[in-house]
């Protein structure tokens, strides 16, 4: 009996991996939402969730020296596009935007405007705000796609924050969003760099 839990749990977390790293278009927000975990709970985006706990981790010296050894390893041909984020208001999406700018040029990772050339991936974010028991949750997902089309990989994950909204957005702040942007730029150039040197 202890035997046929272990394989059924073994082909569940097998064919959860399969769906996590499926190459479909994206799905529509209302329905990759309530499916949505903490990226850390994601096989995908494991990585560079432990990379990017371990850079936070770092002294602040050695961070600089991390970034700027990431900057050289990445800036040859890393850029990427991003499409308009679906799901968040555009004062949300601004806040956000302003740190992937900076983040970005941090990292050695080029931002291509919309429908402009020159990337080499583009980025689809899908955006929820959900409140309950008066705190309001953001739920991010972001696609990565190579320029046929392809989807690649997946970042996802969630910010709290304190107070609750009909709408939910009016109470998330600039900070959660720039949290939000922080982590999309840094999970991005982790997969990217496991992504070489794999």
């Amino acid at each position: 009996m202890i035997r046929q839990i272990i394989a059924t749990l073994v082909i569940v977390a097998c064919a959860a991996l399969a769906a996590c790293t499926s190459t479909s278009p994206p799905l529509a927000l209302d329905v990759v939402a309530p499916e949505l975990q903490p990226a850390e709970t994601v096989g995908d985006v494991s990585d560079s969730d432990s990379a990017t706990t371990a850079l936070a981790a770092e002294p602040a010296e050695q961070q600089s020296n991390t970034a700027a050894t990431k900057v050289a390893a990445l800036a040859p041909n890393a850029n990427i596009r991003l499409a308009p984020v679906i799901g968040a208001p555009a004062g949300a999406v601004e806040a956000m935007n302003r740190t992937i700018a900076a983040r970005s040029s941090q990292r050695g990772i080029g931002i291509v405007p919309s429908g402009a050339p020159g990337a080499n991936y583009d980025m689809k974010g899908y955006f929820s705000a959900i409140t309950e028991s008066g705190n309001t949750t953001v739920i991010f997902v972001w696609d990565v796609f190579d320029t046929s089309g392809n989807r690649l990989h997946r970042i996802q994950g969630q910010e709290s924050a304190p107070g609750s909204s009909p709408d939910g957005w009016s109470s998330v702040s600039s900070s959660v969003m720039e949290n939000i942007g922080a982590r999309t730029i840094d999970e991005f150039a982790a997969w990217l760099e496991n992504r070489r040197n794999g």
